[in-house]
């Protein structure tokens, strides 16, 4: 049986995973990857210097723990790669 994002809960984490995915081409994928960018899933903020397997780390924008590296994006299957 295959959750959805809102059904994932951690431990660390009070409220479940924002259902929103990312989408973005797959040069500008390549680029944030290469510079470690993290998006937030709540708000879509950017961050910088991030692991690529970062999870739950809090947004400074919109103080949720929402923000993610993009390769645990694409693990989770919230990021959808366009052509």
């Amino acid at each position: 049986m295959k959750l959805s994002l809102s059904q994932i809960t951690t431990v660390n984490q009070k409220e479940p995973y924002m259902s929103k995915s990312v989408k973005m081409s797959y040069e500008e994928f390549m680029e944030l990857k290469d510079e470690n960018i993290g998006i937030c899933l709540n708000c879509n903020t950017q961050h910088d210097c991030l692991e690529p397997d970062a999870r739950n780390v809090t947004c400074d924008n919109c103080d949720l723990p929402q923000v993610f590296g993009l390769e645990e994006l694409l693990i989770m299957d919230a990021l959808e790669i366009t052509d």
